[in-house]
């Protein structure tokens, strides 16, 4: 398989940023508590907390590693969301409210990304980012969301949650 330098470039990028990433691990230097709480009760789990495992199965078949798909399925019950839905473009986001977790779907362009957030983030709701760094205009995407600074996110690698509620602090949390 032949890469193209642009590719190897955005590779070696990527990976000298995953070494120098683990700024919160095991949730130290996180100062909120509601975070700490998040981060510690979630992420750091190692089995479904919870009867429900639809979502984590959801994840396993969109060939999620098992850890993430857990860790997705944890979030879900630690933020009381009543329903999830994986969107692929805007229009699968009627009838959403603040009690669903929505999650995007790998494949959704930079356009329909940025329209789910808009959305969710008008309805105070959360959403998960699968695979941010899938490509570069998805990284980047993320990167400047989260560098805006108008609500919490948790940047694990595999996903990025991110929360749009006003009592929440306004801060960047990368795993």
């Amino acid at each position: 398989m032949r890469f193209n330098l642009k590719t190897r470039i955005f590779r070696a990028v990527l990976y000298l940023g995953a070494m120098t990433h683990l700024r919160h691990f095991r949730g130290h230097g996180i100062h909120s508590p509601y975070a700490y709480n998040l981060v510690r009760n979630t992420i750091y789990k190692r089995h479904v907390v919870g009867s429900d495992h639809s979502l984590f199965e959801a994840m396993r078949s969109m060939k999620m590693p098992r850890r993430s798909s857990v860790q997705i399925q944890n979030i879900m019950h630690h933020l009381h969301c009543t329903s999830w839905r994986i969107v692929s473009g805007v229009g699968d986001m009627a009838g959403l409210g603040a009690e669903t977790l929505v999650l995007t779907h790998p494949d959704i362009d930079k356009e329909g990304l940025l329209k789910v957030f808009r959305c969710v983030k008008q309805g105070g709701g959360s959403m998960i980012v699968i695979f941010p760094r899938s490509n570069s205009y998805r990284h980047a995407i993320c990167r400047r969301l989260c560098r805006k600074g108008e609500f919490m996110s948790i940047d694990n690698r595999r996903f990025t949650l991110m929360q749009f509620s006003p009592k929440l602090p306004r801060q960047h949390y990368k795993l």
